[in-house]
Order: structure tokens, then C-alpha cells, then sequence
């Protein structure tokens, strides 16, 4: 099956034959690229059967009715925020099995916003980057400091190679951007401003 996250994946399962006793077939959810919990739901208790299936949690099988010669099986995948590839994972039913790959629905992450602080001069000017989402691969965006009323050099060190970033973000010279790592949403740069003897406006 192909689903967008937060859908449900179907899986059909086919037997060679129906019985006219209850059967017990093995079962199981593999993970692939995807992880159980987080891009799909992997307990087996958590998934929905036809045809009067159901799944015994104390010996991990699956329980097929009298009669019964195909049912499906219903596995809820989980809609996040992240911005990441395809992702899959399997069902296993009696030694056959079948793949889900899960498609994306969020899109590259931006910068929402960015929030400064006011400072005395000589203390560190806290700026807090809000990004629209995270990422599950490292992203990377332009940069730059520049000055209103206050002068570079001489009000704040303009250095970006020189500010301090939160973890998970740092600043690459040879761009000039700032690189963000996977699943971080937000971060800080801290930079010095210079405390001088000169009477001035904010």
C-alpha cells in the first residue's frame, strides 16, 4: 500500500484455502525506514482485523475464523510535522509479507520568526530563531547581522564566526548561512555587544 502519513495502511491477506477449524498464523509488524511509534503504530493490539480476526497479544498469532480465506489488516500511521522521505514498514503473515510506503505530507522547513532582546551595552544580545517545522536531514538558511542605529565594530561585534549558536545550529563561513541539524525547530545566537564610554541613543 501507499499512504500519505496519518492515513491508515491496508494490508490484504490471502489464504490458500479457508479451514473449518480455527487456525493460528504468524504475525508481524517489521519496521523499515519508518519507526513504530513514531511514523506508524507497532503493537498489533493497535490494529484493526476483518472477518472476525483478531490477534492473540499471549502467543503473538493472529486468530483466523472457520470459514475465513482472506481478511485485511488495518495499521494507523501517525501525521507529524517533520519534514523527512518516504518511509516504510511491513506486515508479516504466515511467512508472506507486504511493504507500506508512507508519503510525506509536511514541506521543508523556514524561518518563522526571529525575536531579539534589549541589552545594556556590553552584555550578550540574545536571538531566538523560530523555524515553521523540523527537518529529519540538516538544513541550512542565510544569515546575517546588520545594524540600525548601532554600528558594527563599534556597538556589537558583527562577527558571525565570532557569535555563538545554541546547539544544534552553527555557522558555516565558507556560505555565510547557518546549518541546522535534523529535528530541531528553534535556536539561539548570542552575540556580544561592546560596552563603550560614549553618551549615546539606543
Amino acid at each position: 500500500p501507499l499512504v500519505t502519513e496519518g492515513a491508515s495502511s491496508q494490508f490484504i491477506v490471502y489464504l490458500s484455502n479457508s479451514s473449518s477449524s480455527e487456525t493460528l498464523l504468524d504475525i508481524n509488524l517489521v519496521a523499515g525506514t519508518a519507526e513504530a511509534g513514531k511514523d506508524y503504530k507497532g503493537l498489533l493490539s493497535e490494529a484493526s482485523f476483518s472477518a472476525g480476526v483478531s490477534y492473540d497479544p499471549a502467543s503473538g498469532k493472529v486468530r483466523v475464523s472457520p470459514g475465513v480465506s482472506s481478511f485485511t489488516v488495518t495499521v494507523e500511521t501517525i501525521d507529524d510535522t517533520i519534514d523527512e522521505p518516504s518511509e516504510t514498514f511491513s506486515l508479516e503473515v504466515g511467512g508472506k509479507s507486504a511493504t507500506t510506503t508512507i508519503l510525506d505530507n509536511d514541506p521543508a522547513p523556514t524561518v518563522k520568526a526571529v525575536a531579539g532582546d534589549t541589552v545594556i551595552e556590553g552584555e550578550s544580545a540574545v536571538f531566538t530563531v523560530d523555524l515553521s517545522n523540523s527537518s529529519s536531514t540538516e538544513t541550512s538558511y542565510s544569515i546575517k547581522l546588520s545594524g540600525d542605529t548601532a554600528e558594527s565594530g563599534m556597538d556589537y561585534n558583527a562577527l558571525l564566526s565570532q557569535a555563538t549558536f545554541s546547539t544544534g545550529a552553527r555557522y558555516d563561513a565558507a556560505s555565510g548561512t547557518v546549518k541546522v541539524d535534523a529535528n530541531v525547530s528553534n535556536f539561539t545566537v548570542t552575540v556580544a555587544t561592546i560596552d563603550d564610554k560614549t553618551d549615546e541613543s539606543n
